[in-house]
């Protein structure tokens, strides 16, 4: 496999998928800020780096069952797909993942990255990443610099049918998720701010 064959490399296919990223999310806000539109709620984190893993796509494969879905869109957002990646290397950083994709492919495509940049796969330079399914009923938003990726889900959704495919995800008033984003700041503790603003816009 090589990042041709796994990587969007269509511009008008990468506009029509950044147009479905835009209705799930607030692409220029960050955490703790809320990065999700206003149609979804029920939020759950995990810490960023277990979705760099098999049991994480093998979870999102359930959630896509679940859903209908037969793909999973897998976009980076920082750094930039228009001004980096296809400037650099005529290619989007985006894919989307069938849902009969094996784990181990997930584990490649994700240690992809351009002949000459071997550090530019996902796996080494990726700042924020989504993950979102094309019904939009669920969509996760990934955050390497706070350490936590947040899975949201439409307002009407019944929550406990998808609870069983997500039974490491936590909510945010677990303090495993305090400390998870407290790793990043100074003294490994998480500011009183952040954790005042992360409460405010994702406790369920």
């Amino acid at each position: 496999m090589n990042v041709k064959d796994a990587f969007l490399i269509e511009r008008d296919e990468y506009e029509n998928l950044n147009a479905l990223v835009k209705k799930v999310f607030f692409v220029d806000n960050h955490l703790p800020n809320r990065v999700f539109q206003k149609d979804y709620k029920h939020f759950f984190f995990l810490e960023f780096y277990s979705a760099m893993d098999e049991t994480f796509w093998d979870n999102l494969k359930q959630l896509a069952k679940l859903t209908n879905d037969k793909f999973v869109l897998m976009a980076v957002l920082n750094p930039d797909p228009l001004s980096y990646y296809f400037k650099e290397f005529n290619y989007f950083n985006w894919t989307k993942l069938p849902i009969e994709l094996s784990s181990d492919d997930y584990m490649n495509i994700l240690n992809l990255a351009p002949d000459e940049s071997p550090a530019d796969s996902i796996i080494d330079n990726s700042y924020t990443i989504v993950w979102i399914s094309p019904s939009m009923e669920w969509a996760i938003w990934g955050e390497r610099d706070n350490g936590v990726c947040v899975i949201g889900f439409k307002n009407d959704t019944n929550v406990s049918e998808y609870l069983p495919y997500i039974p490491n995800w936590l909510t945010i008033d677990n303090m495993i998720v305090k400390e998870w984003v407290g790793l990043n700041y100074k003294d490994y503790k998480i500011p009183d701010d952040i954790a005042i603003t992360l409460d405010s816009n994702y406790k369920n």
